[in-house]
């Protein structure tokens, strides 16, 4: 109710605060590019597990779901949190 109200105090167009992150507001910091870079590589190669690790706040969470939203939509995927 309160982010609601926020929201609408604010006039934001999108909810502040929400449970996954939306790929549309990713921006790529070098070692963001870097960790799509090797996801991708991976994915394309077949590589088998890929792992991904870091710091909480590092946009692991969001690297991955802007991976998901780039990869062949043929692909098949499982996200386990």
């Amino acid at each position: 109710m309160f982010v609601n109200m926020l929201n609408d105090f604010l006039r934001f167009s999108e909810d502040l605060f929400k449970v996954t992150p939306d790929p549309e507001f990713f921006y790529p910091t070098i070692s963001h590019r870097q960790a799509l870079t090797s996801m991708s590589y991976g994915i394309e190669t077949q590589s088998g597990l890929i792992s991904l690790t870091g710091e909480v706040g590092t946009g692991k969470t969001a690297l991955i779901h802007v991976l998901l939203k780039r990869i062949d939509k043929k692909a098949k995927t499982v996200c386990v949190y």
